[in-house]
């Protein structure tokens, strides 16, 4: 980690102190209800970050105080920023544990336990926006003809696993939604043209008149649905690229 910048709230590490690496991450908290067809049902109970951990040693002159600076933070439990490169979280000095070998030489080690994580709050944003987007695609694709869905599946971009998806993949999807909002759009507006004709000047007649409104009533429901997928995925991106 040569070169990158870390600190702990108003301690800023430098030299020997910079850690060769800093272990962080966590799991899914998950419900797991097994049923008696022998399939089981996964409930998502949202993220457990891991506390954070990393080592180094205090040196030079100042090497005493500055541990003793760091221990009083651990001793006064206060919410510290804790950042590195692209990473930023609110936590509290769980543990530091140091060994005095000399005045100027002092290995350090320091456990911290997350408060919040903004990069996991934006990631979580996201995860909901691809995951009401994909609700409101399912309500689309089993409940209306093939010949007015979006003219490629976008769920496949989407799927199945919508933690893994990238902006790239949701910007794709979302543009696979655009595209055909467009064309339904287009129809639309094809059908209204039709029905300002007469059926001397080439219009349809009054007879099929039902089935056009019942098709274009159809289409404008769709459009919507499709406008408000778009706008989830649209929420999705910027909340993934903030993540990343």
């Amino acid at each position: 980690m040569s070169g990158t910048v870390l600190t702990l709230g108003p301690v800023v590490f430098r030299d020997f102190e910079i850690p060769s690496a800093i272990s962080f991450g966590g799991h899914q908290r998950m419900a797991v209800r097994y049923l008696t067809n022998g399939q089981r049902v996964t409930d998502l109970l949202g993220p457990d970050d891991a506390a954070i951990s990393f080592s180094g040693v205090l040196s030079g002159p100042n090497a005493s105080s500055r541990a003793q600076q760091i221990d009083a933070l651990r001793t006064v439990g206060q919410p510290l920023n804790l950042s590195w490169g692209d990473f930023l979280y609110t936590v509290v000095i769980e543990t530091f544990s140091a060994a005095f070998a000399n005045q100027s030489w002092i290995p350090y080690t320091i456990r911290c336990s997350i408060l919040s994580n903004p990069n996991a709050v934006t990631a979580g944003i996201a995860l909901s926006g691809i995951e009401a987007a994909l609700s409101s695609l399912n309500i689309l694709y089993s409940s209306v003809p093939t010949a007015l869905l979006p003219v490629s599946d976008p769920r496949a971009l989407l799927t199945p696993n919508p933690t893994n998806v990238t902006p790239n993949q949701v910007s794709a999807a979302a543009a696979v939604l655009q595209q055909s909002a467009v064309a339904l759009t287009a129809a639309q507006l094809g059908q209204e043209a039709l029905l300002t004709k007469t059926p001397l000047s080439g219009g349809p007649s009054v007879s099929v008149y039902p089935r056009i409104f019942a098709t274009m009533s159809a289409a404008a429901a769709n459009i919507q649905f499709m406008a408000f997928a778009q706008d989830c995925l649209g929420s999705a991106v910027v909340q993934l690229s903030q993540a990343r």
